[in-house]
């Protein structure tokens, strides 16, 4: 901890009592900017994550507001134009809606399913999306049933298994 590095721990009962509490609410503080670093991260990686798909838009963290903008690439008269998540296309929304929630929930472990995940997404994105959940720290596993033979078409490969082998 930052504050005990900065104070003598071997003196801390000579302590007066108003810096005992100047020192409690300190470190309180500390521990929130702390936090607040660390979900600023979280919201720039899935912002770096979403732009990685997209070849027209970039997500761009906004710190001010905690949040994100969805900017189009376009530079025509160097105009910065926005556009809104209920304008992106049926797989644009499904790769936000899924990376969104792994990143920006609260949870820290996530076990996905997923049914038909080749739905809406191009063939490029088919090939990446699976291993791309499966690098977030926070993914512990993955279960997909697709019929899309680009959804395995990656390092996830070796682990693809046919409905087949199941049956006894």
């Amino acid at each position: 901890n930052i504050i005990m590095g900065l104070i003598d721990t071997k003196n801390l009962d000579e302590l007066t009592d108003y810096n005992k509490i100047i020192l409690h609410y300190f470190t309180k503080l500390l521990d929130f900017q702390e936090d607040l670093d660390r979900k600023s991260q979280k919201i720039r990686e899935f912002c770096q994550l979403c732009s990685d798909y997209m070849s027209d838009k970039k997500f761009i963290f906004d710190s001010q507001t905690f949040g994100f903008k969805i900017e189009l690439n376009e530079n025509n008269n160097n105009e910065k134009k926005y556009v809104d998540l209920k304008d992106l296309s049926s797989g644009e929304k499904q790769i936000v809606s899924l990376f969104s929630h792994i990143y920006l929930s609260d949870q820290n472990r996530f076990f996905i399913l997923i049914d038909e995940p080749e739905l809406s997404l191009s063939v490029p994105w088919q090939t990446r999306f699976l291993f791309d959940i499966s690098q977030i720290d926070s993914c512990k596993g993955i279960m997909a049933v697709t019929h899309s033979p680009f959804i395995y078409d990656n390092d996830l490969s070796q682990y693809a298994r046919g409905i087949g082998e199941f049956e006894y």
